[in-house]
Formats: structure tokens, C-alpha cells, sequence
């Protein structure tokens, strides 16, 4: 699933961006579970994160993100509510790609599982086809 966005301040011009115009940006982890996330990202494109902040909550990334302190990858997701002096642009390709996994004992019996299912298989298609 194709979902990260590059959070960065208002004043950026740039409609999207790409991973080597990412290198010299200090950053801000949203997340202390995607930190290694972020550095696989950044090291297949050929940089090292300078990492200025670190929290556990993207909400507050994108306050420290609007404050100046750097940019951040934000899933599409937890870009709302917009924050004054933020601006979400996404990852030229190729861009950082998350994989959801559903494991489940059974479907027989079970139609809320089928029906989630499908509905993260219907979200997958439309976040690919963007």
C-alpha cells in the first residue's frame, strides 16, 4: 500500500519531492515503530536520517513539523486535521510502500472477517492506482 507523504513546511514551493532531495532535510520520527521504516527507506536511497525529534504520536510530528524542526513521513491517514504551516507532499516514486497482513482463523462462520478483508483489499487498489 502506497500511503507516505513527506509532511513540510508551508513556505516549501515543491508540489512532490523525491527520495535524494529528502537527504539533506533533518527529520522528525512520527512513529518510534517506523524509525527503522524511515532508515531502510533512506538508506536504499543512499542517506543517512539526521533525526532532530522523535515521538510517538504522528499528531504531534506534524506540530513539531509546522514548528520548523523538520520534515517527516506521515501516513495519508494521520494528515488530518490540517495544521497551519504544514503542507503534505508526496514521495515521487519509487516512495517508501507499507505491507498489511490479515491473519485470522477461520472465515467460515465469521462475515466480518471476509468483509474486512475485502475492504482492505478495495482500499490497496485505489491507494495503487493513485
Amino acid at each position: 500500500m502506497r500511503e507516505a507523504s513527506a509532511a513540510v513546511k508551508a513556505a516549501s514551493s515543491s508540489r512532490s519531492t523525491t527520495r535524494c532531495s529528502l537527504a539533506a532535510e533533518p527529520w522528525v520520527l512520527g512513529c518510534l515503530k517506523t524509525e527503522a521504516y524511515l532508515r531502510r527507506y533512506a538508506e536504499r536511497a543512499g542517506f543517512a536520517p539526521e533525526v532532530r525529534g522523535t515521538t510517538t504520536d504522528y499528531f504531534f510530528a506534524r506540530s513539531l513539523v509546522a514548528a520548523g524542526v523538520g520534515i517527516s513521513l506521515i501516513p495519508s491517514i494521520a494528515l488530518a486535521p490540517e495544521i497551519p504551516g504544514l503542507r503534505a507532499v508526496p514521495v515521487k516514486p519509487p516512495g517508501p510502500i507499507r505491507h498489511i497482513g490479515v491473519a485470522a482463523i477461520s472465515r467460515s462462520g465469521r462475515p466480518h472477517v471476509t468483509t474486512f478483508i475485502q475492504a482492505l483489499r478495495e482500499q490497496a487498489l485505489q491507494q495503487q492506482s493513485r
